[in-house]
């Protein structure tokens, strides 16, 4: 279990969040959610040890192993990928270290050896190899010197570490970003169902967090709210929540101006006196809720333009591309007519980015020709942004020199539009973030008015609200789309087309985004998942026909049943509504520090002991639950 008591974070004069007091329990798994910058990461360091808070109190239970997915973790010069998983195993890897020690007592070594067996230290390299696999990083690279690695295989060699750790706790910072939907789909799969701790969880891509947050992690407002509930229900309660406290707000202050309007008429009048000085009193009683702005803000997308393009807008005939002996794909074909909107997949290192580079002019194929149509004006978002990086000009004036025949206003709205405000604009390209950069290659992109988009990772450093503003921007607008991207629910909202480049291969996919559906995609509520399919069993029932008396007594036991089973499915609904309920209630007890001193250590055991007995009530009433509905 891990408390955290009145916690509080700055940087100088910037709060991230203050006064937070949340419980956080054993094998829970938590999505943190949060604007880019509103200090997600930052809880996970403060839980993780690399940063202190500047006020309160973390406390977590003693032992407690924490595994986190470290960013910059130094490499030895021949340290291999496998090594580097297996070490991150701490304790494993210091019993395998003592091992070699040539002096070892026998008494030592023995111990030693019940470490190494306790922790399946003998299959340890095959099980690193077997995580690494599943990311998607090739066998031929397990065992050379990490250094020579890019920096995307290390990224999935550093996340194989964290989930090889055994942690009872497992801090992962975005580690979708450098996976392809293959090692999405396995590591969503590892988290379901091969750990058991604790998970904290950030990550952009909606599905990710749709599938394996129990519980959401809000940090917003300055403060990080928890919701006990999924985070497709947690979208629709985080938006009452913050109408609710600007109601409640917007209530008391018209209370206090028209107790006000009273007190300034009628202060001078000796009549009307006593009730004027009552109302200022209740004028001093009325407390106002504070209204924090929220961290949370979308930029504004729009993309449109000023030349209609023919009927056909792309043809990719034969293709073929190679470096050296590297033979990427062969014989590609692609043809794009007006309002297509593509999405192009695959595992990573298969050629989807140099496909678009090549359709982008920036390659040049060794085989093959790539044909656009009659006034077609593409715009490309390249995946990254090197040469933009290099200038230290302020972005407003980059951008007007790439576009100097339109307004200054024009292009200083474009900024705006990109959450780029007054001074902000004169920031240097060089000291953009990647999240800052993605939105200043996107204001370039709308002043260029192309009717073609090609999009390579447009979503990668975007935070979820910039992700469903370009969602919406795209769904309107009336050009031509082709994407290369991992994000599954930003291609099936946004696209009708859907090619796969795997093994050399260009094909398009005949079931289209529907290829890319998951039994996990529906989060329909457990009463009307149980009615729907109450009603389709009823429904499966055979029909009156005039038959004889044995078919109706059979459909007649039949129905029985069925209302008999509907009937033990509301019961158990109503149970698991109460369970959750009750285990909210303690959980906030935990959460309210003063709530907490106030207990004694044995009404504190009693009350852990009664969430515990609740939490299992709940686990076995969902069990049933589902095995009826």
């Amino acid at each position: 279990m891990i408390s955290l008591q009145n916690l509080g974070m700055s940087y100088g004069s910037r709060d991230l969040f203050e006064k937070v007091s949340i419980q956080l329990n054993e094998g829970v798994r938590y999505g943190i959610a949060g604007a880019n910058g509103s200090g997600k990461s930052t809880v996970l360091k403060i839980l993780a040890g690399r940063e202190s808070s500047t006020e309160g109190k973390l406390d977590i239970q003693k032992g407690t192993r924490i595994a986190y997915l470290e960013q910059n973790l130094p490499i030895g010069d021949s340290e291999t990928a496998i090594e580097i998983v297996v070490h991150g195993d701490e304790i494993l890897a210091r019993a395998l270290k003592e091992r070699e020690s040539a002096d070892l007592d026998p008494v030592h070594a023995g111990e030693i050896e019940e470490v190494i067996l306790a922790r399946d230290g003998y299959r340890a390299e095959s099980e690193a190899a077997r995580i690494l696999s599943g990311l998607g990083l090739p066998d031929t690279t397990h065992r050379i010197p990490a250094q020579k690695l890019s920096g995307g295989q290390m990224m999935r060699v550093l996340i194989a570490r964290a989930l090889f750790a055994k942690g009872e706790v497992l801090l992962l910072d975005e580690p979708t970003n450098h996976l392809d939907m293959p090692g999405i789909e396995w590591l969503e799969n590892f988290l379901l169902y091969e750990f058991r701790g604790m998970l904290m969880l950030i990550t952009h891509d909606r599905r990710f967090l749709a599938e394996l947050a129990e519980q959401i992690l809000d940090v917003d407002y300055k403060t990080i709210t928890l919701f006990n509930m999924n985070y497709k229900r947690f979208v629709g309660a985080r938006t009452l929540a913050a109408e609710q406290k600007e109601r409640e707000a917007e209530a008391a202050k018209k209370k206090i101006a028209e107790l006000t309007e009273f007190i300034d008429r009628f202060r001078a009048k000796a009549s009307k006196a006593r009730q004027a000085q009552s109302r200022v009193k209740q004028v001093e009683k009325i407390e106002v809720p504070e209204i924090i702005p929220s961290s949370r803000r979308k930029p504004s997308f729009f993309f449109n333009y000023e030349r209609e393009p023919g009927r056909d807008i792309l043809n990719v005939h034969n293709v073929a591309m190679a470096f050296g002996d590297l033979k990427l794909f062969n014989g590609a074909e692609l043809q794009l007519r007006k309002g297509d909107k593509a999405a192009i997949i695959g595992p990573n290192g298969h050629g989807k980015t140099t496909l678009l580079k090549i359709i982008a002019g920036e390659l040049k194929p060794v085989a093959g020709t790539v044909h656009f149509g009659h006034e077609v004006r593409m715009g490309y978002y390249a995946q990254v942004h090197e040469e933009l990086r290099k200038l230290a000009q302020p972005m407003h004036e980059h951008l007007y020199e790439l576009h100097s025949t339109k307004a200054v206003k024009d292009v200083r709205t474009a900024l705006g539009h990109m959450l780029f405000e007054g001074d902000e604009q004169k920031k240097k390209l060089t000291a953009l973030s990647g999240g800052e950069m993605a939105r200043y290659v996107f204001a370039d992109l709308m002043l260029q008015k192309p009717n073609f988009l090609v999009l390579d990772e447009p979503t990668n450093h975007l935070d979820i609200e910039g992700i469903e503003a370009l969602e919406d921007a795209l769904l309107n607008y009336k050009g031509t789309v082709l994407m290369v991207s991992h994000d599954r629910s930003f291609i099936k909202r946004v696209c009708n087309r859907l090619f796969e480049l795997k093994n050399g291969t260009l094909h398009e996919l005949n079931a289209g985004v529907e290829a890319l559906d998951s039994p996990g995609d529906a989060a329909v509520a457990p009463a009307t998942l149980a009615r729907q399919k109450t009603e389709a069993a009823l429904a499966l029932l055979p029909q009156r026909s005039g038959g004889g008396g044995s078919n109706y007594t059979e459909r007649k036991k039949q129905k029985s049943d069925a209302g008999k089973q509907q009937t033990h499915i509301k019961k158990l609904e109503e149970a698991i509504a109460a369970h959750e309920a009750a285990v909210t209630e303690l959980d906030a007890i935990f959460a309210d520090g003063a709530r907490l001193q106030s207990l004694s250590p044995e009404e504190i055991r009693l009350k852990s002991a009664e969430r515990a007995d609740r939490q299992k009530q709940l686990e076995q009433k969902l069990a049933e639950w589902e095995s009826l509905a």
